[in-house]
């Protein structure tokens, strides 16, 4: 349990908006300078930046009941997103997405953009500033390719039954994406339970980060499925480095 201790607020002062931007521990901002010292060579023996991103991983992972193979470290909850929208071909091959209302205000920039290009996009509107499960399931008669919601909606707290989105969108033969910022490190969040195939967040709001850092998740089962690559970099391949001469010969 962190106190008001825990962080670096002038006496006499409160904090109210942590569902926007959290103030940062001082315990991790301590954390970011110890990294920094090991950039910088000045610390030897500290752990390496591979090290404590390994460690950062396996940490959300346990946060939402998954494995650390199924988390990617990326920059933001919208380039979490993006990257599923790209992997599944939302864009090219002008797919079926399905988001709701309550959805978080950048994402339904993106799919007015896609929708700009067009994609299909259907969104389910409020009732008295709830997603309705039946609204949801009317509109699957669109046939989506993608369901896009927020766990938690940042306008007013509202929050899905994911499980019943998830079970209703792959009856329908949908996958799901949810937008986990605003629950992650105050709801609790079991991927394996929901069966939910992706989500996103950044680590800025409840989980006491920063901006640039933010987890993708994607269901095991789906890795080997989802082959399209819409970013290609050294650490996707399985490989060993030749670089010194005392290396042995690559393959």
């Amino acid at each position: 349990m962190t106190m008001k201790v825990d962080f670096a607020i002038p006496e006499g002062q409160t904090y109210l908006n942590s569902a926007f931007i959290h103030p940062m521990p001082v315990a991790a901002a301590d954390a970011v300078r110890r990294y920094l010292d090991t950039r910088t060579f000045a610390a030897p023996g500290l752990r390496s930046g591979e090290a404590a991103a390994a460690e950062v991983r396996a940490a959300f992972a346990r946060l939402i009941n998954a494995t650390p193979g199924s988390i990617a470290l990326v920059q933001s909850t919208m380039a979490a997103e993006n990257l599923v929208v790209n992997a599944l071909g939302i864009r090219e091959q002008r797919l079926p997405v399905l988001t709701d209302a309550l959805h978080f205000d950048g994402s339904l920039v993106l799919y007015g953009e896609l929708a700009k290009q067009g994609v299909p996009v259907a969104v389910v509107r409020p009732r008295d500033w709830r997603i309705e499960l039946r609204d949801i399931e009317a509109a699957m008669t669109r046939r989506p390719t993608l369901v896009a919601v927020s766990l938690v909606s940042w306008y007013n707290g509202f929050q899905h039954d994911l499980k019943a989105v998830v079970d209703l969108a792959h009856a329908h033969g949908a996958y799901v994406y949810a937008d986990i910022v605003q629950a992650a490190g105050n709801t609790p969040i079991d991927v394996q339970a929901s069966g939910v195939d992706f989500c996103g967040c950044s680590s800025f709001k409840w989980l006491m980060g920063d901006f640039g850092a933010g987890f993708l998740y994607c269901r095991e089962e789906l890795l080997g499925q989802v082959t399209r690559r819409p970013q290609v970099g050294c650490q996707q391949a399985d490989t060993t480095m030749h670089y010194l001469p005392t290396d042995p010969p690559a393959d």
